[in-house]
């Protein structure tokens, strides 16, 4: 079996129309990591980077397309292959309605209007957080450690910031007046998100948050956007109106009876806010415990609590 590596041009043609794609590579045939094997898998697995040949190939199936060498370049160097594909790739552009080709430039894609909104598609939201490339680079690691902008970058850096467009010139500016409310100085405010942040020196994610009940976000630092919402919540967490029934989490065994939540973290020592988030059913239980509101018993329960009582009685 010849093991030798042959370098050159190729193409891709479909035999029952006669368009092609054209390409080319250092290792055309042989070995599994071979073009000609890369190609074949890609668009088997509907994977392929070229759109164009990956529909047609699934319209007339692999039987239908023939790989060939149409040029054998012995030893070529990358330069050579390069050059001489772009021989081929300008004689394609003459006629892009028979070959398959969506870049026209060897060794680089060419940005073309349809190429840079599929990029675009492509890329959407998968630059934020631990999915960035510079994620977690920093110290010697990242590539800019020791160096220094020259004048020239500076200078173009400084000139970008200049136009950039900031508060209501910026085209994602939220125009939308609202009305924040301080629950414990009685302050209002009316306007802009952009102005708010401003004037009280928050953060934009957190307004945002509040906005739109991001994680059951009601308020930043004592400012609430819903009024009636934050009053609403807090009335569910009523301490006065409110009994609170503890529960041992692997036993179901009634452990107490409070009159609040607040009596309940008093007398146990557990957290006010943590207990309000169990019967609220933010979360399932905490400190070994569940913990209910009298409206949220179930039958079971009501006969436990009945037991308690009795033994309370009896004591």
């Amino acid at each position: 079996m010849n093991n030798e590596k042959v370098s050159g041009i190729y193409k891709w043609i479909n035999k029952v129309n006669g368009k092609y794609y054209v390409g080319s590579g250092k290792n055309l045939i042989n070995g599994h990591q071979c073009r000609k094997l890369k190609h074949f898998n890609a668009l088997n697995k509907n994977k392929h980077f070229n759109e164009h040949l990956q529909r047609a190939w699934n319209k007339y199936g692999k039987e239908n397309f023939e790989f060939i060498i149409i040029e054998n370049i012995p030893d070529a160097t990358g330069q050579k292959l390069l050059s001489t594909e772009q021989k081929y790739l300008d004689i394609a552009k003459t006629e892009k309605e028979k070959c398959y080709n969506m870049s026209f430039i060897a060794g680089k894609i060419e940005m073309t209007d349809e190429i840079k909104a599929k990029i675009s598609k492509f890329n959407k939201g998968k630059h934020i957080g631990n999915k960035n490339h510079m994620f977690g680079i920093c110290g010697n690691k990242h590539p800019m450690w020791g160096r220094k902008h020259t004048e020239e970058s500076n200078r173009k850096n400084s000139e970008s910031n200049k136009i950039a467009q900031k508060g209501d010139k910026n085209a994602n500016y939220d125009h939308t007046i609202y009305t924040f409310y301080n629950i414990k100085t009685n302050e209002e405010f009316k306007g802009t998100r952009y102005d708010f942040y401003n004037k009280y020196h928050l953060m934009d994610g957190n307004i945002t948050g509040m906005i739109h009940g991001m994680k059951g976000k009601v308020s930043v630092k004592n400012w609430v956007i819903d009024k009636q919402r934050y009053l609403n919540r807090h009335k569910e967490r009523n301490i006065i109106t409110k009994k609170v029934y503890q529960f041992n989490k692997k036993t179901f065994q009634l452990i107490g009876i409070y009159n609040s939540a607040k009596q309940a973290s008093e007398t146990t020592g557990y957290s006010r806010h943590m207990i309000y988030k169990i019967c609220g059913k933010e979360r399932p239980s905490i400190y070994g415990f569940i913990w209910k509101y009298e409206n949220d018993l179930t039958k079971d329960d009501k006969i436990k609590i009945e037991k308690f009582n009795q033994n309370d009685q009896n004591l």
